[in-house]
Protein backbone atom coordinates (compact mmCIF):
# COMPACT_ATOMS: atom_id res chain seq x y z
CA UNK A 1 0.00 0.00 0.00
CA UNK A 2 0.92 3.62 -1.00
CA UNK A 3 1.70 4.76 2.59
CA UNK A 4 3.44 1.47 3.92
CA UNK A 5 3.50 1.61 7.39
CA UNK A 6 6.76 -1.09 7.41
CA UNK A 7 8.84 1.93 7.58
CA UNK A 8 8.34 3.05 10.98
CA UNK A 9 9.98 -0.33 12.41
CA UNK A 10 13.08 1.43 10.95
CA UNK A 11 12.17 4.78 12.38
CA UNK A 12 10.98 3.29 15.85
CA UNK A 13 14.11 2.20 16.33
CA UNK A 14 15.96 5.85 15.98
CA UNK A 15 17.02 7.88 19.23
CA UNK A 16 15.07 10.46 20.31
CA UNK A 17 12.19 9.51 18.75
CA UNK A 18 9.82 10.83 21.50
CA UNK A 19 11.09 14.65 20.89
CA UNK A 20 9.55 14.40 17.30
CA UNK A 21 6.61 13.00 19.05
CA UNK A 22 6.49 15.55 21.46
CA UNK A 23 7.26 18.04 19.04
CA UNK A 24 4.29 18.04 16.86
CA UNK A 25 2.06 15.67 18.61
CA UNK A 26 -1.71 16.87 18.73
CA UNK A 27 -2.47 15.45 22.41
CA UNK A 28 -2.48 18.06 24.83
CA UNK A 29 -0.62 15.45 27.20
CA UNK A 30 2.06 12.54 26.33
CA UNK A 31 1.79 8.90 27.75
CA UNK A 32 4.88 7.86 29.55
CA UNK A 33 6.87 6.14 26.86
CA UNK A 34 9.66 3.21 26.96
CA UNK A 35 12.60 2.94 26.26
CA UNK A 36 12.80 0.52 23.76
CA UNK A 37 11.23 -1.11 20.95
CA UNK A 38 10.51 -5.08 21.74
CA UNK A 39 8.91 -7.32 18.29
CA UNK A 40 6.57 -9.24 18.68
CA UNK A 41 6.44 -12.76 16.59
CA UNK A 42 3.60 -12.60 13.65
CA UNK A 43 -0.02 -11.59 14.39
CA UNK A 44 -2.56 -14.08 13.49
CA UNK A 45 -4.80 -12.56 10.19
CA UNK A 46 -8.19 -10.53 10.31
CA UNK A 47 -11.37 -10.12 8.74
CA UNK A 48 -12.08 -6.21 7.33
CA UNK A 49 -13.16 -3.86 9.89
CA UNK A 50 -15.75 -0.87 9.86
CA UNK A 51 -15.32 1.45 12.23
CA UNK A 52 -16.06 4.69 13.38
CA UNK A 53 -13.60 7.27 14.71
CA UNK A 54 -13.64 8.39 18.12
CA UNK A 55 -14.76 11.69 19.12
CA UNK A 56 -11.52 13.40 19.43
CA UNK A 57 -9.43 11.08 17.91
CA UNK A 58 -6.36 12.96 16.14
CA UNK A 59 -4.53 12.17 12.67
CA UNK A 60 -2.15 14.20 11.21
CA UNK A 61 -2.78 16.37 8.14
CA UNK A 62 -0.19 17.13 5.05
CA UNK A 63 -0.24 20.89 6.36
CA UNK A 64 2.29 19.72 9.52
CA UNK A 65 -1.14 20.57 11.48
CA UNK A 66 -3.53 17.99 13.57
CA UNK A 67 -7.17 17.19 12.81
CA UNK A 68 -9.73 16.07 15.18
CA UNK A 69 -13.11 13.91 14.78
CA UNK A 70 -16.22 15.19 15.70
CA UNK A 71 -18.84 12.93 15.58
CA UNK A 72 -22.18 12.88 13.80
CA UNK A 73 -25.23 14.10 16.00
CA UNK A 74 -27.00 16.72 17.83
CA UNK A 75 -26.05 19.54 20.11
CA UNK A 76 -27.65 22.60 21.31
CA UNK A 77 -26.81 25.55 19.34
CA UNK A 78 -27.26 29.27 20.22
CA UNK A 79 -28.67 30.61 23.58
CA UNK A 80 -31.91 31.85 24.80
CA UNK A 81 -31.95 35.26 26.05
CA UNK A 82 -34.31 37.81 27.66
CA UNK A 83 -34.21 40.40 24.84
CA UNK A 84 -33.95 39.84 21.17
CA UNK A 85 -30.08 38.37 19.46
CA UNK A 86 -28.46 37.52 16.68
CA UNK A 87 -27.82 34.23 18.49
CA UNK A 88 -30.94 33.31 19.91
CA UNK A 89 -33.17 31.34 20.28
CA UNK A 90 -31.26 28.07 21.20
CA UNK A 91 -32.16 25.42 18.97
CA UNK A 92 -31.07 21.40 18.71
CA UNK A 93 -28.75 20.96 15.31
CA UNK A 94 -27.63 17.63 14.03
CA UNK A 95 -24.38 17.82 11.86
CA UNK A 96 -22.81 14.96 10.10
CA UNK A 97 -19.35 13.89 11.20
CA UNK A 98 -16.26 15.96 10.34
CA UNK A 99 -12.48 16.74 11.21
CA UNK A 100 -11.51 19.98 12.27
CA UNK A 101 -7.97 21.67 12.72
CA UNK A 102 -6.91 21.33 16.21
CA UNK A 103 -5.39 24.47 16.24
CA UNK A 104 -6.04 27.92 14.24
CA UNK A 105 -4.03 28.10 11.30
CA UNK A 106 -0.41 29.18 12.34
CA UNK A 107 1.99 31.31 10.55
CA UNK A 108 4.68 28.41 10.29
CA UNK A 109 1.73 26.81 8.13
CA UNK A 110 0.32 29.43 5.99
CA UNK A 111 3.75 30.28 4.90
CA UNK A 112 4.51 27.37 2.92
CA UNK A 113 1.11 28.10 1.24
CA UNK A 114 2.63 31.29 0.22
CA UNK A 115 6.15 30.76 -0.79
CA UNK A 116 4.39 28.21 -3.14
CA UNK A 117 2.31 31.17 -4.59
CA UNK A 118 -1.18 29.64 -3.60
CA UNK A 119 -1.51 32.05 -0.59
CA UNK A 120 -1.83 35.70 -0.50
CA UNK A 121 1.21 36.85 2.13
CA UNK A 122 -0.86 38.68 5.22
CA UNK A 123 -2.05 42.48 5.71
CA UNK A 124 0.60 44.10 8.36
CA UNK A 125 -1.81 45.22 10.73
CA UNK A 126 -0.72 48.65 11.80
CA UNK A 127 0.44 48.63 15.53
CA UNK A 128 0.84 44.88 15.91
CA UNK A 129 3.91 42.81 15.05
CA UNK A 130 3.82 41.19 11.31
CA UNK A 131 3.81 37.47 12.69
CA UNK A 132 4.16 36.13 9.52
CA UNK A 133 7.58 38.05 8.85
CA UNK A 134 8.63 37.31 12.04
CA UNK A 135 10.43 33.64 12.55
CA UNK A 136 9.72 33.75 16.31
CA UNK A 137 6.56 34.13 16.23
CA UNK A 138 5.72 31.33 13.64
CA UNK A 139 3.22 29.09 15.54
CA UNK A 140 1.36 31.76 16.81
CA UNK A 141 -2.03 32.02 14.68
CA UNK A 142 -1.95 33.86 11.10
CA UNK A 143 -3.96 36.74 11.09
CA UNK A 144 -4.55 39.76 8.72
CA UNK A 145 -6.20 37.44 6.35
CA UNK A 146 -9.77 38.63 4.87
CA UNK A 147 -12.31 35.74 4.03
CA UNK A 148 -11.11 34.95 1.10
CA UNK A 149 -7.37 34.21 2.19
CA UNK A 150 -8.57 32.16 4.61
CA UNK A 151 -11.19 30.24 2.23
CA UNK A 152 -8.10 29.82 -0.33
CA UNK A 153 -5.71 28.36 2.51
CA UNK A 154 -8.39 25.17 2.89
CA UNK A 155 -9.47 24.72 -0.24
CA UNK A 156 -5.22 24.04 -0.86
CA UNK A 157 -5.40 21.09 1.70
CA UNK A 158 -8.35 20.18 0.35
CA UNK A 159 -10.59 21.22 3.13
CA UNK A 160 -13.03 24.15 3.83
CA UNK A 161 -13.92 26.91 6.10
CA UNK A 162 -16.18 25.90 8.76
CA UNK A 163 -19.89 26.36 8.78
CA UNK A 164 -20.88 28.32 11.84
CA UNK A 165 -23.30 25.34 13.04
CA UNK A 166 -19.73 22.99 12.94
CA UNK A 167 -17.41 25.53 14.67
CA UNK A 168 -19.91 25.98 17.54
CA UNK A 169 -20.75 22.21 18.43
CA UNK A 170 -16.50 21.82 18.05
CA UNK A 171 -15.61 24.64 20.08
CA UNK A 172 -18.68 24.13 22.89
CA UNK A 173 -19.25 20.24 22.80
CA UNK A 174 -22.96 18.62 23.03
CA UNK A 175 -23.58 19.90 27.05
CA UNK A 176 -24.83 23.22 25.99
CA UNK A 177 -22.01 24.65 28.69
CA UNK A 178 -20.87 28.83 27.78
CA UNK A 179 -17.57 27.99 27.22
CA UNK A 180 -14.94 25.32 25.91
CA UNK A 181 -13.99 24.32 29.09
CA UNK A 182 -17.09 24.50 31.08
CA UNK A 183 -19.25 26.82 32.69
CA UNK A 184 -16.26 28.51 35.35
CA UNK A 185 -15.47 32.26 34.38
CA UNK A 186 -12.57 33.62 31.97
CA UNK A 187 -9.47 33.74 33.56
CA UNK A 188 -5.98 34.17 32.20
CA UNK A 189 -5.29 30.49 32.93
CA UNK A 190 -7.48 29.46 30.81
CA UNK A 191 -6.90 31.73 27.54
CA UNK A 192 -5.55 34.69 25.74
CA UNK A 193 -7.62 37.81 26.54
CA UNK A 194 -8.51 40.98 28.11
CA UNK A 195 -4.95 41.81 27.22
CA UNK A 196 -3.69 38.85 29.88
CA UNK A 197 -0.09 39.25 27.91
CA UNK A 198 2.24 41.87 28.04
CA UNK A 199 2.85 43.01 25.06
CA UNK A 200 -1.34 41.74 24.31
CA UNK A 201 -0.63 39.94 21.23
CA UNK A 202 -1.82 36.11 19.78
CA UNK A 203 0.58 33.57 21.32
CA UNK A 204 1.49 30.20 20.41
CA UNK A 205 -1.50 27.75 20.01
CA UNK A 206 -2.07 25.28 22.19
CA UNK A 207 -0.48 27.27 25.05
CA UNK A 208 -3.50 26.64 27.11
CA UNK A 209 -4.06 23.13 28.46
CA UNK A 210 -7.08 23.39 30.61
CA UNK A 211 -9.44 25.92 27.95
CA UNK A 212 -9.60 22.92 25.35
CA UNK A 213 -12.79 22.27 24.05
CA UNK A 214 -14.57 18.75 24.58
CA UNK A 215 -13.12 17.53 21.74
CA UNK A 216 -9.85 18.41 21.85
CA UNK A 217 -9.44 21.96 20.21
CA UNK A 218 -7.36 24.94 21.34
CA UNK A 219 -8.41 28.33 21.23
CA UNK A 220 -11.55 28.77 20.29
CA UNK A 221 -12.10 30.80 23.04
CA UNK A 222 -9.52 34.03 23.48
CA UNK A 223 -6.19 34.01 21.14
CA UNK A 224 -7.55 34.89 17.70
CA UNK A 225 -10.98 35.21 16.29
CA UNK A 226 -11.76 33.14 13.47
CA UNK A 227 -13.51 33.44 9.86
CA UNK A 228 -16.13 30.74 9.31
CA UNK A 229 -17.91 29.96 6.07
CA UNK A 230 -21.32 31.45 6.60
CA UNK A 231 -22.93 34.71 5.25
CA UNK A 232 -24.40 36.52 8.65
CA UNK A 233 -28.14 36.99 9.08
CA UNK A 234 -28.87 38.49 12.59
CA UNK A 235 -32.58 36.37 11.90
CA UNK A 236 -31.16 33.61 10.60
CA UNK A 237 -31.62 30.97 14.07
CA UNK A 238 -35.27 31.48 13.72
CA UNK A 239 -35.30 29.31 10.66
CA UNK A 240 -32.29 27.59 10.27
CA UNK A 241 -32.48 23.78 9.24
CA UNK A 242 -32.39 21.30 12.03
CA UNK A 243 -29.96 18.97 9.95
CA UNK A 244 -26.25 20.41 8.78
CA UNK A 245 -27.06 24.41 8.51
CA UNK A 246 -24.86 26.21 6.13
CA UNK A 247 -26.45 29.81 6.40
CA UNK A 248 -27.48 32.20 3.91
CA UNK A 249 -27.76 31.43 0.70
CA UNK A 250 -26.17 35.14 0.43
CA UNK A 251 -25.33 37.99 1.81
CA UNK A 252 -22.98 41.41 2.73
CA UNK A 253 -21.25 40.35 5.92
CA UNK A 254 -19.66 36.90 6.63
CA UNK A 255 -19.44 35.34 10.07
CA UNK A 256 -16.56 35.64 12.42
CA UNK A 257 -16.88 33.02 15.45
CA UNK A 258 -14.57 33.11 19.03
CA UNK A 259 -13.57 35.67 20.90
CA UNK A 260 -9.45 36.46 20.85
CA UNK A 261 -6.72 38.27 23.15
CA UNK A 262 -8.32 41.53 23.18
CA UNK A 263 -11.84 40.76 24.14
CA UNK A 264 -13.91 41.36 27.45
CA UNK A 265 -15.20 38.45 29.61
CA UNK A 266 -18.80 39.36 28.51
CA UNK A 267 -17.66 38.46 24.36
CA UNK A 268 -15.94 35.37 25.43
CA UNK A 269 -19.23 32.89 25.78
CA UNK A 270 -19.00 30.60 21.90
CA UNK A 271 -21.98 30.87 21.62
CA UNK A 272 -21.74 34.78 20.65
CA UNK A 273 -21.31 35.45 16.82
CA UNK A 274 -20.19 38.44 14.69
CA UNK A 275 -20.29 39.98 11.51
CA UNK A 276 -17.73 41.48 9.53
CA UNK A 277 -17.22 42.39 5.74
CA UNK A 278 -14.91 39.21 4.02
CA UNK A 279 -12.77 41.74 1.89
CA UNK A 280 -11.72 43.04 5.47
CA UNK A 281 -8.44 41.97 7.40
CA UNK A 282 -7.70 42.21 11.54
CA UNK A 283 -4.98 41.56 13.70
CA UNK A 284 -7.50 39.67 15.85
CA UNK A 285 -8.80 37.70 13.38
CA UNK A 286 -7.41 34.26 11.83
CA UNK A 287 -8.89 31.00 11.14
CA UNK A 288 -8.88 26.81 11.01
CA UNK A 289 -10.35 24.87 8.37
CA UNK A 290 -12.51 20.95 8.04
CA UNK A 291 -11.60 17.89 6.32
CA UNK A 292 -14.40 15.54 5.02
CA UNK A 293 -13.63 11.60 5.93
CA UNK A 294 -13.07 10.61 2.75
CA UNK A 295 -10.30 13.68 2.60
CA UNK A 296 -8.61 12.32 5.60
CA UNK A 297 -8.52 8.86 4.82
CA UNK A 298 -7.36 9.72 1.45
CA UNK A 299 -4.59 11.86 1.86
CA UNK A 300 -2.23 13.21 -0.53
CA UNK A 301 1.26 11.55 -1.05
CA UNK A 302 3.47 12.48 1.49
CA UNK A 303 6.66 15.41 0.64
CA UNK A 304 9.58 13.86 -1.01
CA UNK A 305 11.93 15.64 1.98
CA UNK A 306 11.67 17.01 5.21
CA UNK A 307 13.76 19.00 7.66
CA UNK A 308 14.98 17.07 10.07
CA UNK A 309 15.10 17.73 14.04
CA UNK A 310 18.23 17.66 16.17
CA UNK A 311 17.99 16.98 19.93
CA UNK A 312 20.31 19.45 21.86
CA UNK A 313 19.95 17.94 25.02
CA UNK A 314 19.10 21.20 26.57
CA UNK A 315 16.56 23.59 25.95
CA UNK A 316 18.05 27.12 24.82
CA UNK A 317 16.74 30.05 27.34
CA UNK A 318 18.04 33.35 26.41
CA UNK A 319 17.65 36.16 27.98
CA UNK A 320 15.19 38.50 26.88
CA UNK A 321 17.84 41.49 24.90
CA UNK A 322 17.36 45.02 27.32
CA UNK A 323 17.91 47.78 24.30
CA UNK A 324 17.65 51.27 23.70
CA UNK A 325 16.79 52.29 20.16
CA UNK A 326 18.15 55.98 18.78
CA UNK A 327 16.89 56.24 15.21
CA UNK A 328 18.26 59.62 13.16
CA UNK A 329 18.53 60.68 9.15
CA UNK A 330 22.15 61.76 7.44
CA UNK A 331 22.74 63.61 4.15
CA UNK A 332 25.14 61.77 2.02
CA UNK A 333 27.55 63.51 -0.30
CA UNK A 334 24.92 64.01 -3.06
CA UNK A 335 22.42 65.01 -0.58
CA UNK A 336 20.43 62.33 0.09
CA UNK A 337 18.67 61.23 2.82
CA UNK A 338 19.45 58.09 4.63
CA UNK A 339 18.02 56.27 7.99
CA UNK A 340 20.08 55.10 10.57
CA UNK A 341 19.46 53.48 13.98
CA UNK A 342 21.65 52.84 17.17
CA UNK A 343 20.22 49.71 19.00
CA UNK A 344 22.38 49.96 22.18
CA UNK A 345 22.20 46.67 24.68
CA UNK A 346 22.92 46.32 28.55
CA UNK A 347 25.98 44.10 27.63
CA UNK A 348 28.81 43.72 24.79
CA UNK A 349 27.48 42.26 21.89
CA UNK A 350 28.70 41.20 18.36
CA UNK A 351 26.72 41.74 14.74
CA UNK A 352 25.59 38.01 14.99
CA UNK A 353 24.50 38.01 18.91
CA UNK A 354 20.78 38.90 17.59
CA UNK A 355 18.76 38.59 14.88
CA UNK A 356 17.34 42.28 13.69
CA UNK A 357 14.65 42.17 10.80
CA UNK A 358 12.85 44.98 9.68
CA UNK A 359 8.78 45.72 8.76
CA UNK A 360 10.35 47.70 5.47
CA UNK A 361 12.79 45.47 4.15
CA UNK A 362 16.48 44.23 4.80
CA UNK A 363 18.50 45.60 7.30
CA UNK A 364 22.26 45.99 7.19
CA UNK A 365 24.01 45.60 10.56
CA UNK A 366 27.50 46.65 11.40
CA UNK A 367 29.57 47.03 14.92
CA UNK A 368 30.18 50.35 16.65
CA UNK A 369 33.91 49.94 16.99
CA UNK A 370 33.82 52.67 19.94
CA UNK A 371 31.48 50.84 21.62
CA UNK A 372 31.04 47.48 22.02
CA UNK A 373 27.31 48.00 23.51
CA UNK A 374 25.94 49.41 20.34
CA UNK A 375 24.83 48.01 16.75
CA UNK A 376 24.34 50.45 13.79
CA UNK A 377 21.28 49.83 11.48
CA UNK A 378 20.86 51.03 7.71
CA UNK A 379 19.62 49.58 4.71
CA UNK A 380 16.59 49.61 2.90
CA UNK A 381 14.77 49.21 6.31
CA UNK A 382 15.68 51.71 7.66
CA UNK A 383 13.04 54.26 5.89
CA UNK A 384 12.33 57.88 6.17
CA UNK A 385 8.92 59.45 7.16
CA UNK A 386 7.83 56.15 7.11
CA UNK A 387 6.38 54.00 10.83
CA UNK A 388 8.61 50.59 11.04
CA UNK A 389 9.19 48.07 13.17
CA UNK A 390 12.03 46.39 14.64
CA UNK A 391 12.42 42.96 16.54
CA UNK A 392 15.30 42.07 17.90
CA UNK A 393 15.16 38.54 19.03
CA UNK A 394 18.29 36.41 20.59
CA UNK A 395 19.98 34.74 17.66
CA UNK A 396 19.82 30.77 17.08
CA UNK A 397 23.26 29.29 17.91
CA UNK A 398 23.74 26.27 16.24
CA UNK A 399 24.15 23.50 18.50
CA UNK A 400 26.89 21.10 18.26
CA UNK A 401 25.34 18.41 16.25
CA UNK A 402 24.90 15.03 18.65
CA UNK A 403 27.19 11.61 17.87
CA UNK A 404 23.88 10.14 16.50
CA UNK A 405 22.09 11.07 13.20
CA UNK A 406 19.42 13.86 13.67
CA UNK A 407 15.82 12.60 14.00
CA UNK A 408 13.82 12.28 10.74
CA UNK A 409 9.64 12.17 11.06
CA UNK A 410 8.40 8.29 10.48
CA UNK A 411 8.56 7.57 6.70
CA UNK A 412 11.66 9.39 6.46
CA UNK A 413 15.46 8.17 6.57
CA UNK A 414 18.39 10.79 6.72
CA UNK A 415 20.44 11.82 3.34
CA UNK A 416 23.55 12.42 5.14
CA UNK A 417 24.39 14.55 1.75
CA UNK A 418 22.00 16.91 1.57
CA UNK A 419 21.20 16.94 6.03
CA UNK A 420 17.19 16.47 4.54
CA UNK A 421 14.92 13.74 5.21
CA UNK A 422 13.70 11.56 2.55
CA UNK A 423 10.86 9.58 2.11
CA UNK A 424 10.93 5.35 2.17
CA UNK A 425 8.70 3.32 0.59
CA UNK A 426 9.48 -0.04 1.16
CA UNK A 427 7.54 -3.28 0.49
CA UNK A 428 7.78 -6.04 3.66
CA UNK A 429 6.97 -8.65 0.89
CA UNK A 430 5.01 -11.77 1.14
CA UNK A 431 4.19 -13.28 3.98
CA UNK A 432 4.06 -9.93 6.15
CA UNK A 433 7.37 -9.82 8.64
CA UNK A 434 7.59 -9.77 12.36
CA UNK A 435 5.60 -7.33 13.92
CA UNK A 436 2.97 -7.11 11.02
CA UNK A 437 -0.30 -9.18 10.12
CA UNK A 438 -2.07 -9.69 7.14
CA UNK A 439 -5.86 -7.49 6.65
CA UNK A 440 -8.05 -8.21 4.21
CA UNK A 441 -8.29 -5.17 1.94
CA UNK A 442 -5.49 -3.48 3.62
CA UNK A 443 -2.66 -5.44 2.78
CA UNK A 444 0.77 -6.10 5.58
CA UNK A 445 -0.16 -4.04 8.78
CA UNK A 446 1.70 -3.32 11.92
CA UNK A 447 -0.14 -4.51 14.77
CA UNK A 448 0.63 -4.95 18.33
CA UNK A 449 -0.77 -7.29 21.45
CA UNK A 450 2.76 -6.34 23.85
CA UNK A 451 1.45 -3.15 25.92
CA UNK A 452 5.24 -2.13 25.46
CA UNK A 453 5.08 -1.92 21.46
CA UNK A 454 1.53 -0.77 21.44
CA UNK A 455 2.65 2.37 23.37
CA UNK A 456 4.87 2.28 20.50
CA UNK A 457 2.31 1.86 17.77
CA UNK A 458 0.46 4.93 18.91
CA UNK A 459 3.19 7.60 19.48
CA UNK A 460 4.36 6.46 15.84
CA UNK A 461 0.91 6.22 14.40
CA UNK A 462 -0.30 9.78 15.28
CA UNK A 463 2.67 10.83 12.52
CA UNK A 464 1.44 9.61 9.60
CA UNK A 465 -1.22 12.00 7.92
CA UNK A 466 -4.70 10.25 7.27
CA UNK A 467 -4.15 7.19 9.98
CA UNK A 468 -5.42 5.88 13.62
CA UNK A 469 -4.80 3.48 16.07
CA UNK A 470 -7.75 1.14 15.69
CA UNK A 471 -9.02 -2.17 18.20
CA UNK A 472 -8.73 -5.23 15.93
CA UNK A 473 -9.32 -7.48 18.57
CA UNK A 474 -10.23 -7.36 22.18
CA UNK A 475 -9.16 -10.80 23.68
CA UNK A 476 -6.03 -10.46 23.34
CA UNK A 477 -6.19 -6.80 22.85
CA UNK A 478 -4.83 -6.02 19.41
CA UNK A 479 -4.01 -2.67 18.02
CA UNK A 480 -3.00 -1.49 14.21
CA UNK A 481 -2.24 1.69 12.33
CA UNK A 482 -5.42 2.29 9.69
CA UNK A 483 -6.16 4.78 7.00
CA UNK A 484 -9.29 6.40 8.50
CA UNK A 485 -11.37 6.18 5.96
CA UNK A 486 -11.02 2.48 5.13
CA UNK A 487 -9.11 0.07 3.13
CA UNK A 488 -6.25 1.30 0.66
CA UNK A 489 -7.06 -2.26 -1.87
CA UNK A 490 -10.42 -0.28 -2.74
CA UNK A 491 -10.48 -0.96 -6.41
CA UNK A 492 -12.25 1.80 -7.95
CA UNK A 493 -13.63 3.78 -5.22
CA UNK A 494 -12.65 7.31 -5.70
CA UNK A 495 -11.81 7.98 -2.14
CA UNK A 496 -9.54 5.14 -2.18
CA UNK A 497 -6.27 6.30 0.21
CA UNK A 498 -4.26 5.06 -3.02
CA UNK A 499 -4.24 8.78 -4.16
CA UNK A 500 -1.28 10.43 -6.21
CA UNK A 501 -2.87 13.77 -6.08
CA UNK A 502 -0.25 16.03 -4.34
CA UNK A 503 -1.78 19.24 -3.26
CA UNK A 504 -1.29 22.51 -5.65
CA UNK A 505 2.46 23.80 -6.13
CA UNK A 506 4.36 20.12 -4.76
CA UNK A 507 5.07 17.23 -7.91
CA UNK A 508 4.50 13.99 -7.59
CA UNK A 509 7.45 11.89 -8.54
CA UNK A 510 6.29 8.30 -9.43
CA UNK A 511 9.19 6.33 -8.29
CA UNK A 512 9.35 7.70 -4.88
CA UNK A 513 5.75 8.03 -4.87
CA UNK A 514 6.02 11.39 -2.77
CA UNK A 515 5.48 14.79 -3.63
CA UNK A 516 8.29 17.21 -4.33
CA UNK A 517 8.57 20.61 -3.13
CA UNK A 518 10.48 23.55 -5.28
CA UNK A 519 14.25 23.67 -4.49
CA UNK A 520 13.79 27.57 -3.61
CA UNK A 521 11.27 26.75 -1.13
CA UNK A 522 12.61 25.98 2.57
CA UNK A 523 11.21 22.52 4.46
CA UNK A 524 8.84 23.36 6.57
CA UNK A 525 10.18 22.54 9.92
CA UNK A 526 8.15 20.54 13.07
CA UNK A 527 6.55 22.60 15.78
CA UNK A 528 9.30 24.50 17.78
CA UNK A 529 12.30 24.18 15.57
CA UNK A 530 13.49 26.79 12.97
CA UNK A 531 14.77 25.87 9.80
CA UNK A 532 18.98 26.89 9.34
CA UNK A 533 19.38 26.89 5.33
CA UNK A 534 23.12 26.64 5.71
CA UNK A 535 23.46 23.31 7.33
CA UNK A 536 20.04 22.48 6.11
CA UNK A 537 18.88 21.28 9.54
CA UNK A 538 15.96 21.99 11.79
CA UNK A 539 16.91 23.81 15.72
CA UNK A 540 15.01 24.73 18.57
CA UNK A 541 14.16 27.98 18.20
CA UNK A 542 12.98 30.44 20.78
CA UNK A 543 9.39 30.91 22.07
CA UNK A 544 7.87 34.37 21.05
CA UNK A 545 7.96 35.85 24.19
CA UNK A 546 11.89 36.13 23.95
CA UNK A 547 11.91 38.96 21.14
CA UNK A 548 11.28 42.97 21.74
CA UNK A 549 9.39 45.16 19.31
CA UNK A 550 10.32 48.85 18.29
CA UNK A 551 8.39 51.19 16.62
CA UNK A 552 10.22 53.60 14.84
CA UNK A 553 9.81 56.80 12.62
CA UNK A 554 12.85 58.88 11.13
CA UNK A 555 11.69 62.29 9.99
CA UNK A 556 13.54 63.63 6.82
CA UNK A 557 16.86 65.51 7.35
CA UNK A 558 16.49 67.11 3.91
CA UNK A 559 18.11 70.98 3.52
CA UNK A 560 15.76 74.08 5.30
CA UNK A 561 15.95 77.82 4.19
CA UNK A 562 19.61 79.00 4.55
CA UNK A 563 18.28 81.18 6.74
CA UNK A 564 18.60 78.25 9.29
CA UNK A 565 21.31 76.03 10.36
CA UNK A 566 23.34 77.28 7.80
CA UNK A 567 26.43 75.88 9.21
CA UNK A 568 25.79 72.89 12.04
CA UNK A 569 28.91 71.54 12.55
CA UNK A 570 29.23 75.21 13.75
CA UNK A 571 27.94 73.89 16.31
CA UNK A 572 28.93 71.48 18.99
CA UNK A 573 26.84 70.93 21.53
CA UNK A 574 23.22 70.19 22.31
CA UNK A 575 22.60 73.64 23.56
CA UNK A 576 23.85 75.83 20.63
CA UNK A 577 22.43 73.45 18.26
CA UNK A 578 18.43 73.91 19.59
CA UNK A 579 19.29 77.89 20.01
CA UNK A 580 19.32 77.64 16.27
CA UNK A 581 16.24 76.05 16.16
CA UNK A 582 18.23 72.72 14.47
CA UNK A 583 18.34 69.21 15.93
CA UNK A 584 20.96 67.45 18.11
CA UNK A 585 21.72 63.67 17.10
CA UNK A 586 23.25 61.80 19.83
CA UNK A 587 25.52 58.94 18.64
CA UNK A 588 26.83 56.44 20.01
CA UNK A 589 29.40 56.51 17.12
CA UNK A 590 31.43 59.63 18.16
CA UNK A 591 31.27 62.29 17.92
CA UNK A 592 27.37 63.72 18.29
CA UNK A 593 26.39 66.16 15.80
CA UNK A 594 23.78 69.01 14.87
CA UNK A 595 21.63 68.68 11.87
CA UNK A 596 18.41 69.91 10.51
CA UNK A 597 15.19 69.86 12.12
Amino acid sequence: MKKNLEILIYIAAAAGLILIAVACGPLFSTPETPTSVVTQPPVATFEPVDYEPAAGSSVAWVDMSYVVYVPPGEFQMGENETEPSDHSPAHTVYLDGFWIHQTEVTNRMYALCVDLGICTVPYHETGKPYWYANPAHADAPVVGVDWYNAEAYCEWIEGRLPTEAEWEKAARGTNGDPYPWGDEDPTCDLLNFDDCLEPSNPIDVRSYFYGASPFELADTAGNASEWVFDWYDEEYYAVSPIENPTGPVDGDLRVVRGSNFTSEAEAVPVYLRSAVDPLEHHAEVGFRCVLGGETVGNPPPQACEMPPAVDTGQPLEPDIPSVIGTAYCIMDDAGLPHGYVNLVFDEPVEVDTYEITSSAGMVMISQDSSHPDTLILSGPGIPIDQVFELTVCPALVAPPLPPEEPICPAGYILDTITGKCRYLDLDPGEPCGEGFAWLEGYGCIWAATDPLDQLWLQLICALVPGYQIVELSDSPLTLACLPVDGPEDCGDDPNCSLNTECLPGLTYVPDLDCCAVPPTIDPVCLAGYKYDPINLLCYPKYPGSQCISLYLLIPSCEAPPLSACTNPSQYTDETSCEAANCRWVPLAVAPSYCTYP
